[in-house]
């Protein structure tokens, strides 16, 4: 016949009627263990004062770990304990909830279970319940530790996040920078041109001067002729085969032309090399000062 254990009832009518050290109970503690190591914490310490009602009190405890374990999976177990006066705790009682209910009103024995068939399974289901436990701290550890390697990168603040931006910067300057370049380079480019324009038309107005002024005044101020010549001149040495081959070809001016300037503009060069030429064999000032010094002294030397 086995033993049979003692209720929360009698517990709580034992301590409250027992004296330590000529003193009564002063408070009982519900302690809640979690799981291995001897890790205990505190649910409720109900201060023991005048008379007690021994069903409310094992009532109200039983109801304060009901209410704490009730959003706990599985097995929970509980522990409570007397005082008399003192820090020392008295009389340990353990019994245990499932799912937030009240499993029975006696006392669990401490032998996580019993060495039974229900006591294995009581066993297995108790292990199962602290590795998924523990796998979902590991997971919940895991996940704040992603979330925190996260926003260190890529938050507000995060270090990819300022990279991004410092680079982005940097670009939007160098394109501002090169916007700048271009838009001053082009400033100058119409500047040139604008010059280049200017001086084209002086040069048009100038050498547009003579044949106007001999319009106005109806007669030849400036020789027409030795203008044309000049002019006729630049281009013999500006155009010459090849480029009036082109001209040809593009139908800006027919063969017979052609072949006319061809030889004008050959004769106007030739000319112009015989001119260079001559102006070789002429002395200079030096030169004829020298000769002129010579002769002279050949005279003396005969007289």
């Amino acid at each position: 016949m086995s033993k049979r254990r003692q209720t929360i009832d009698q517990w709580v009518a034992m301590v409250i009627a027992e004296v330590v050290d000529q003193k009564p109970c002063s408070a009982i503690a519900l302690l809640h263990l979690k799981g291995v190591g001897g890790a205990t914490e505190e649910v409720v310490t109900k201060p023991i004062e005048g008379n007690v009602h021994i069903r409310e009190m094992a009532d109200h405890l039983l109801g304060r770990a009901e209410g704490f374990s009730q959003d706990l999976p599985g097995l929970q177990t509980f522990k409570l304990l007397a005082f008399y006066g003192t820090n020392e705790p008295h009389h340990p009682f353990h019994f245990t909830t499932s799912d937030g209910t009240l499993v029975s009103r006696t006392e669990a024995t401490m032998s996580a279970h019993e060495p039974t068939p229900t006591g294995f399974l009581g066993q297995a289901m108790k292990h199962i319940e602290v590795l998924m436990h523990q796998n979902n701290q590991l997971v919940t550890a895991n996940m704040t530790m992603a979330n925190g390697v996260m926003s260190m990168c890529f938050g507000p603040e995060g270090l990819v996040t300022r990279s991004i931006r410092m680079q982005l910067e940097a670009v939007e300057v160098a394109k501002d920078a090169q916007l700048d370049m271009f838009e001053k380079r082009r400033a100058l480019e119409m500047q040139q041109q604008e010059h280049a324009k200017e001086l084209q038309t002086r040069k048009a107005i100038i050498e547009g001067i003579p044949h106007l002024v001999n319009r106005w005044t109806g007669r030849e101020v400036f020789d027409e002729k030795a203008n044309k010549a000049a002019i006729v001149d630049k281009l013999a040495f500006r155009f010459g085969p090849q480029d009036l081959d082109m001209l040809e070809q593009i139908g800006k001016i027919s063969r017979e032309e052609k072949l006319v300037l061809q030889a004008t503009f050959a004769e106007i060069v030739e000319q112009k090399k015989k001119e260079l030429e001559a102006l070789k064999t002429v002395p200079t000032e030096e030169g004829l000062s020298s000769e002129l010094a010579n002769g002279q002294h050949g005279k003396e030397s005969q007289s």
